[in-house]
């Protein structure tokens, strides 16, 4: 067993839009931190790591560990890094897949996480991954049980089976996420307390809380919003369960803040709804084999096989293979739309609103919409925005200026990236442009030829 770890007590996962909440909350006990929040390039961490005297947990995105392309070296460091800064306890990550090694185009990023096959070489794989992350951080590793959309594959593993043997296998925590088991029980897949009877008891740490919607008939974890109370009174009998909880965490994201939806009040009472999960943590581990379910077959899917399969059913609008009739391909490849589109107004907010105002809304999107078709995605925002201003140079579509303003942008990061001066050419007055996009209008301005000098 890995070593024993603090209690921590109730914690937020920490956003820069929830500091006016978190900063009311007294019965916050931690705070939970990804570094990829703020950042827009890979290398990159937002300055605005949370300063608090409360302790914080490290909980990273860009080094998930259910593929076979395993963490790179950068990412992992980075994460070593962090942790180090901040003195955490623990790390965490996903056991999902973020990146694959495509035909033609090597390893390329699936814009999403996505769920690994359920098999005994997934194990494999994904207790490797594992033991490199361990060594990096060096500090205690725990895994997130992922949300899963896909129905359950026959001859693979149950979902408790399959996290219970990843945690076995490479020796490590778990952060039960109960939110994702809730998802994927009313989804059709395994029941969220059949889940937590087959893992190793005394290796779940943490739990995640959160909310989410309904979306093509998926109840969605989208950390939008407050914890259903069906789901809070779940979490107690589960924190029953749980000889080795620490930590107790609410995700929420920023989006979701506000006076019609989470606001002081609200967002007090699902705190309190945490300390009840809390104050009931406590049971005895049962023996693991006794808690073990009847195992499936388990199948001879490689986890490279598997992986093909996802990335044609996510790549194309008609997939083939064993995944092409699951009803959630469809909402996969929209998710993963969705989330390059949001990188895309995230990095290029001044081009996206000039598109809009030289055709419209709808004919914006549907141009986006093309360059997601046709190129793959990528993990940091920065990135995707430098493919797109590669897809828009190539495409030429008729709106004047647009190449000048998608340069200034990523000059604009660039300069934050590098911490270096960056030149962007004009071929208009660059303030009399600007200023009419930042104003929402349609801008207007004089010819010429001019250049502008981007600090750090």
């Amino acid at each position: 067993m890995p070593a024993k770890l603090p209690d921590l007590g109730v914690g937020v996962m920490w956003f820069p839009g929830l500091d006016g909440l978190i900063g009311h909350a007294d019965a916050i006990d931690f705070l939970e931190f990804e570094p990829a929040v703020g950042s827009i390039g890979s290398g990159h961490v937002s300055a605005r790591v949370p300063t608090s005297t409360k302790p914080i947990v490290v909980h990273g995105v860009t080094c998930a560990v259910g593929g076979t392309v395993p963490p790179s070296p950068e990412d992992m460091a980075e994460l070593a890094r962090v942790a180090a800064v901040v003195d955490s306890p623990w790390v965490s990550d996903h056991l999902s897949i973020n990146k694959l090694t495509s035909t033609g185009l090597g390893t390329v990023h699936t814009g999403f996480l996505l769920p690994p096959a359920q098999t005994e070489d997934a194990v494999a794989v994904a207790a490797r991954n594992l033991r490199l992350l361990q060594a990096a951080v060096g500090r205690p590793i725990a895994f997130e049980t992922g949300v899963n959309y896909l129905r359950p594959q026959r001859g693979q593993m149950s979902d408790g089976d399959f996290f219970a043997e990843v945690a076995e296998e490479a020796d490590c925590f778990i952060l039960c996420d109960l939110h994702n088991l809730w998802c994927n029980e009313r989804n059709g897949r395994q029941k969220v307390l059949d889940v937590v009877d087959a893992l190793p008891l005394e290796r779940v740490c943490e739990i995640h809380l959160a909310g989410g919607y309904e979306k093509h008939g998926f109840m969605l974890d989208a950390h939008s919003g407050a914890i259903d109370s069906e789901l809070v009174d779940l979490a107690v009998e589960v924190a029953r369960r749980l000889p080795a909880l620490r930590a107790v965490t609410y995700e929420l994201m920023p989006d979701y803040v506000g006076p019609e939806r989470i606001d002081d009040e609200v967002f007090g009472e699902q705190i309190h709804g945490l300390h009840r999960v809390w104050r009931a943590r406590g049971g005895s581990p049962e023996s693991p084999a006794s808690r073990r379910t009847g195992r499936a077959s388990r199948g001879e899917t490689t986890s490279g096989q598997w992986e093909g399969a996802l990335a044609s059913a996510v790549a194309s609008s008609a997939p083939t293979g064993v995944l092409a009739a699951d009803p959630a391909v469809p909402l996969y490849r929209e998710l993963i739309d969705t989330v390059r589109r949001g990188n895309l107004v995230t990095a290029l907010p001044l081009s996206y609103r000039l598109l809009a105002l030289t055709f419209d809304v709808q004919q914006a999107d549907e141009l986006i919409a093309r360059y997601t078709a046709a190129t793959p995605p990528e993990a940091w925002a920065y990135d995707e925005a430098k493919q797109f201003q590669e897809f828009i140079a190539s495409s030429a579509p008729e709106c004047p200026h647009l190449l000048c303003v998608i340069n200034f942008e990523l000059g604009a990061c660039r300069a934050v990236l590098t911490n270096e001066q960056v030149r962007v050419r004009f071929d208009c007055e660059p303030a009399e442009l600007i200023d009419a996009l930042r104003r929402g209008v349609r801008p207007r301005p004089r010819a010429g030829e001019y250049e502008v000098v981007i600090d750090p």
